[in-house]
């Protein structure tokens, strides 16, 4: 649809990045909605594309090192004035050898622009880093360093030295009073001896202080010139920041312009901050707003959309190449929240209010165990009212103080146990805190694993510019263990019982999909790569035999099988595991 084209290989390219031709979408159907980029099964629209982009890559960069690295690639599929269909692509941040490929969409705002505000700035910052780099290898300072050094080195020993004169010399005057009476001339002299090393001791400090102090000052005076230089290079950097944001202006769908800074303001208010949180570092380069961007500049009108990874995984993180994930939030939620106004996108199934019931599994006067769909949160969030605790205190008005044991991801189905009462569930929620309450799990993973049964031990922590993600963090992370057992093996999929013997966020959907655990995602999950679609067949036995459902997009086939524990109040072993028969409904 490009007016000019040049030839590249067996690829077409357009001069400019304008819409490229999707072959074999003719017999498809657009999708009603716009994408929800941030928990989405991607189109079919959206696939053809992603692999156009793939080809591409594979044709034209199959040795490139920096795309090998690792980088999200997104496509937006969209029509033109003239109704024909096509998709443009991107790239999130920098990748060296593609900023000149006009078959990808250009940043929102070219930092690289020769002469811009960014490398002007830029430029001031790194004179100064020289300045700041000679001062701390200034040579007269570092000799005047390891003078000081080995000054107070030998200051040290000569007092270190009086000080042990000093001990001999008092078990002598101990001596002296141990072996008889002593005249008062006599106990008068020792004391005076006592005093004067006393008082010789603190003249010899001051006079060492003395002799430092010149060296002192000289040093301190230059720590601080490169402290000041420091604190005027992070001042700079952060008017460079703000003012580079300030040029990042986005469009929505509306036709409505904002600036970085006025949207992530704007968003931290209506989340009940202060509305001074700044963008973090990146905001705006993803693929993601690049796409919507050049779409809403160009006059056309936005189908469909996704984001894939290409490359070797970062190191913690879970990618793998090929496969879509959902848009991060940390810096891409507020910014897409505003550019997505306008159009008709997909509602997020995660805040969808879940239809399914919640069935009683087994109960007594103090405690009770239900069956949680997928989709049903267990407590109230931002995202939605709805949930099993909210279920609970309305099935059981009377309970004092009613509260979950534990919880389950609102994506995760099956066991969820909560007590009657607050000290029954204190000493109960002290179990799971202790890992004293058995656990096990059915999940459906796509791939394979090669061993039938074994342990991941990975330590895990926030992905704190990526929340809710976790990630694989053998510096900061907490130990988290799992063991596993295979219970069936299908063409693209293996079902695996999870025991977990720690109880971190998404342990068991990081430990499976990790290149350092099982390389296997749990299906549905696509925060972290697992693919949506299961085959009927599949779906129908793990529905029959194992009772395990996925509600859509808002649940994963992962299940809470089974809970084994000593009950708080009887001290009597409690073994309860999923049944077919359930007592009542909420």
């Amino acid at each position: 649809m490009g007016r000019e084209t040049r030839k590249s290989g067996n690829f077409v390219v357009m001069t400019m990045p304008e819409l490229h031709r999707i072959e074999g979408a003719d017999t498809m159907l657009l999708p009603e909605r716009f994408t929800y980029p941030f928990c989405y099964e991607p189109h079919g629209l959206t696939r053809l594309a992603a692999e156009r982009v793939t080809e591409y890559l594979s044709g034209r960069y199959a040795h490139h090192d920096a795309l090998e690295q690792g980088k999200m690639l997104g496509v937006l599929v969209a029509l033109d004035s003239e109704g024909r269909l096509g998709y443009l692509a991107a790239y999130s941040g920098e990748v060296a050898g593609l900023e000149k490929d006009r078959y990808f969409v250009p940043p929102v705002y070219d930092l690289n622009e020769r002469g811009g505000v960014f490398k002007r700035g830029e430029a001031r910052i790194t004179a100064l880093n020289r300045v700041i780099e000679w001062l701390e290898r200034f040579a007269p300072m570092a000799i005047a360093r390891e003078r000081l050094a080995r000054m107070a080195a030998s200051h040290e020993r000569e007092e270190r030295a009086f000080r042990e004169r000093m001990v001999v010399n008092k078990a002598q005057r101990t001596a002296r009073r141990v072996e008889g009476a002593l005249s008062a001339e006599q106990e008068q002299r020792l004391i005076r001896e006592s005093q004067f090393e006393k008082a010789e001791l603190r003249r010899m400090r001051r006079r060492h202080e003395e002799e430092r102090r010149p060296l002192e000052v000289m040093l301190n005076e230059h720590r601080e010139r490169i402290l000041r230089r420091k604190q005027q290079r992070k001042q700079m950097s952060e008017a460079l920041q703000r003012r580079i944001f300030g040029l990042f202006e986005m469009l929505n769908g509306r036709g409505e312009r904002k600036t970085l800074p006025e949207i992530f303001s704007e968003y931290d208010q209506t989340h009940g901050g202060s509305g001074d949180a700044l963008p973090p570092a990146g905001a705006g380069e993803c693929a993601a707003p690049r796409l919507l961007q050049f779409a809403y500049s160009k006059g056309l009108k936005p189908v469909c959309m996704g984001e894939f990874w290409w490359g070797a995984s970062p190191v913690g993180e879970e990618r793998e190449k090929g496969k879509f994930y959902p848009a991060c939030h940390h810096k891409c939620m507020p910014i897409l929240g505003f550019m997505l106004q306008g159009l008709d996108v997909e509602a997020n199934p995660l805040a969808a209010d879940c239809a399914l019931p919640l069935s009683v599994v087994w109960e007594d006067e103090w405690l009770v165990a239900v069956n949680k769909p997928a989709g049903l949160a267990s407590v109230p969030g931002v995202a939605h009212t709805d949930s099993a605790l909210l279920r609970l205190q309305k099935m059981y008005p009377q309970a004092r103080r009613l509260m979950l044991a534990h919880r389950l991801d609102q994506a995760t189905s099956g066991l969820l146990l909560a007590a009657k009462d607050d000290v029954t569930g204190a000493l109960m929620h002290r179990q799971f805190e202790r890992g004293e309450v058995r656990k096990t799990y059915v999940a459906l993973l796509c791939g394979n694993v090669a061993a039938d049964e074994g342990e991941v031990s990975l330590p895990l922590g926030a992905d704190y510019h990526d929340r809710p993600r976790q990630k694989v963090d053998s510096e900061r992370g907490k130990e988290a263990r799992t063991s596993y057992r295979v219970l069936r093996r299908f063409a693209r999929h293996v079902l695996v019982e999870f025991t977990p013997h720690t109880g971190r966020t998404h342990q068991l959907r990081v430990h499976s999909a990790s290149s350092q655990g099982l390389r296997a995602a749990i299906a549905g999950d696509t925060l972290y790569g697992g693919q949506t679609t299961v085959p009927a067949t599949v779906a129908e036995i793990l529905t029959r035999d194992y009772g395990m459902s996925q509600r859509g997009a808002a649940g994963i086939w992962l299940q809470s099988q089974s809970l084994r524990f000593t009950h708080p109040m009887t001290g009597e072993e409690v073994n309860i595991a999923l049944k077919k028969q359930v007592l009542k409904f909420a």
